[in-house]
């Protein structure tokens, strides 16, 4: 973990060969380990001397949320570094969150929130609704086999049976959504510390076999036109158009952002 705290030095800025203090004065040094502003890390020796420095690396994928029955609030960054929040009702409820920063997931409520599955590849923030083929081969076997989970290209959460040992089968989801979970995997726990306990196996036999077009007329999002809100649809070609209207003059579309403005699902 990083260093959260202020530093003093006579540096104009930071960079190798800095010495940093943990006082104003400028006597004591900071502590071997390393510091960051949230753009760079910076490693120090026990002298207090920056001897490397790297750009942050920020990992981001897509996750499964499922509550263990009690109530509560889970919070994430998003691939903006934007807080987000939803409120989960306890037994039932679970909800698929498509980017989501690595490590960013907290919990407010009176006990763990409970499940919490990582179901695939780095997501790319560049653009979550990438579609891409994937092929998924089976190296699992007895009750281990359990179920192949994706977010669908409409943004939908699916899960199939996983195939038989040895056996493929290929789906298109978006990218990075897809994960093999076993039945002999554990899932982990959401606190106010952020997730514990995970010990899920991850992907196994997964190719991504690159993009992947659905099918003309496939239902991607919403997004609003101005003051008004459209289905956009596949057009077979990985683009899409602007397909029936759904709700003309909407409040969300005008005092939201409208004029051509993101996704709704």
């Amino acid at each position: 973990m990083a260093q959260c705290l202020s530093f003093y030095t006579y540096c104009s800025s930071l960079g190798v060969n800095c010495y940093l203090y943990s006082d104003i004065k400028r006597t004591t040094p900071v502590s071997a380990g390393w510091v960051s502003n949230g753009t760079t890390n910076w490693t120090i020796n026990s002298s207090g001397m920056i001897t490397g420095q790297a750009a942050c690396v920020y990992n981001y994928r897509a996750y499964h949320l499922a509550s263990n029955g009690y109530a509560g609030t889970i919070y994430w960054k998003d691939c903006n570094g934007t807080t987000q929040s939803e409120y989960n009702y306890g037994a039932g409820w679970s909800t698929v969150v498509p980017c989501a920063l690595e490590g960013s997931f907290t919990y407010s409520g009176g006990a763990n929130f409970g499940a919490y599955l990582n179901i695939g590849f780095p997501c790319d923030c560049s653009n979550i609704n990438t579609c891409e083929s994937y092929t998924i081969t089976s190296s699992r076997t007895g009750s281990g086999l359990g179920s192949v989970y994706y977010v669908g290209c409409n943004g939908s959460w699916n899960n199939v049976a996983g195939p038989a040992y040895g056996q493929s089968i290929t789906i298109c989801a978006r990218k990075g959504s897809v994960w093999n979970l076993a039945t002999d995997d554990n899932v982990g726990q959401i606190t106010n510390q952020g997730v514990t306990n995970y010990t899920g196996g991850g992907t196994r036999g997964i190719v991504d076999n690159g993009a992947c077009y659905p099918a003309y007329g496939t239902f991607l999002y919403n997004q609003c036109v101005n003051c008004d809100l459209y289905a956009f649809r596949a057009d077979g070609n990985g683009g899409a158009y602007q397909a029936e209207l759904l709700q003309y003059n909407t409040e969300a579309c005008c005092f939201g952002g409208g004029g051509g403005g993101g996704g709704i699902e």
